[in-house]
């Protein structure tokens, strides 16, 4: 039976064309993620800024109580999804590999398996609950606070929809992500990427009513993915920070931008992970618009969700065609994190060939992440552009970075 997994479909229509598997897990990752915004907002300040006690400390030295209670949140409800399914998360994923705890995969990465970044941006957000000078208890006072969004733009740039703080989940199914969802706990927004569309909406401000994927479709705005400015194709949004950690070195690798000119190109520095890919969207101001954004080798919670973006965003002026194209940068020679290489070469990629016989990336291999002692900590770099920068896609091709293009499966 073939499964098209990704149809062009509008307004009510798409509702019907969605496959019932794919919206009861995209449903079921809305329901994690706002679980994570619930036991956030009960969370007290000073609780939620303070170093975390529980098991996962071990595997993680700067984990806040913030992260632990909404990896927690969400994982519960995950596994009340699917009890059978594989969940690698920020905080957790550790001695033990929950691939070969959770029993094999299949070469063509058919096993089910959500990545979690159940809070990304925390030291940003333990900073501002600390300092913010805004009167509440519990974090949702502060979250609710209408002064909230100008304050935190003010300190981490904006807009807050996507430089606020968010829990991200995607699933990945049969080698290929199904959708994505992305909950900014102070901009109370959710952001869902499925095969009906990438869709933005306003969440009720009591975090206990039920959220419904339907609603979402038809009542959510549709996000566009619009070109950037001809004078703006080459400014782009990464993480640099961390030199002991060597980010700026392996960014210098990509050779995208000299480094003398990339003070002049770097719309921001410090950028969070998951929510980075708005950035090509428009909720980015137009004046301000980015014409690519880079996983800088980073850990996959980070980046992951982009790909279902990639797969579900439609051009802006011909629905038909692709909004964003991906690719990667490999090197034999990387820098490496925690014994984990910030390029991987194409031998160790989970991206790769369905059928060896052609050389188009078309599915993301479990079997890879399973042969890693802690897949949680697998990094790459991607980068992210418009279908239409033509600057940014003579670079990649000139480089000889490979396109990842996931295809639909027939099974």
């Amino acid at each position: 039976m073939s499964v098209s997994l990704f149809l062009p479909v509008y307004f009510h229509k798409e509702l019907v064309m969605f496959c019932k598997i794919e919206r009861s897990y995209v449903q079921g990752m809305i329901d994690a993620a706002l679980a994570a915004r619930h036991a956030f907002y009960e969370l007290r300040v000073q609780d939620a800024t303070s170093k975390s006690t529980a098991a996962v400390e071990k595997i993680k030295g700067d984990t806040l109580n913030l992260d632990g209670v909404a990896e927690t949140a969400a994982v519960g409800e995950l596994r009340r999804l699917d009890r059978d399914a594989t969940i690698l998360t920020e905080e957790r994923g550790t001695d033990n590999n929950p691939f070969l705890i959770d029993g094999p995969t299949t070469v063509a990465g058919a096993k089910t398996f959500f990545c979690c970044d159940p809070f990304d941006r925390s030291k940003p957000a333990q900073d501002f609950l600390v300092n913010c000078g805004l009167a509440g208890p519990r974090v949702g006072n502060i979250a609710r606070d209408p002064k909230t969004t100008a304050l935190w733009e003010e300190k981490y740039s904006g807009p807050m929809s996507i430089t606020g703080p968010v829990t991200a989940i995607t699933c990945v199914r049969r080698g290929l992500p199904i959708g994505s969802v992305i909950v900014n706990h102070f901009s109370q927004e959710i952001v869902v990427a499925c095969p009906a569309g990438i869709f933005i909406k306003t969440l009720p401000e009591d975090p206990t009513d039920y959220v419904d994927l339907n609603n979402i479709i038809c009542s959510g705005r549709r996000l566009s993915f619009c070109q950037p400015h001809r004078d703006r194709m080459k400014f782009v949004a990464t993480f640099i920070g961390k030199p002991e950690r060597g980010y700026p070195d392996n960014f210098a690798k990509c050779r995208l931008i000299e480094d003398a000119e990339l003070k002049n190109y770097l719309h921001y520095d410090n950028c969070g992970g998951p929510a980075r890919v708005l950035y090509l969207s428009d909720l980015q101001p137009s004046e301000q618009s980015v014409g690519l954004i880079v996983a800088n080798g980073e850990k996959i919670s980070e980046w992951i969700h982009w790909i279902s973006f990639l797969r579900c965003a439609n051009h802006h002026e011909d629905a038909s065609a692709p909004a964003l194209r991906l690719f990667e940068v490999t090197q034999q020679n990387s820098n490496f994190i925690d014994n984990m290489p910030m390029m991987p070469p194409i031998d160790y990629s989970i991206f790769t060939y369905l059928d060896p016989r052609h050389h188009t990336v078309t599915h993301i291999d479990a079997a890879k992440l399973q042969s890693l002692g802690n897949p949680s900590r697998y990094r790459a770099t991607l980068v992210l552009v418009p279908f239409d920068n033509d600057w940014a896609l003579t670079q990649v091709e000139k480089f000889g970075f490979r396109e990842i293009c996931l295809y639909k499966v027939q099974g």
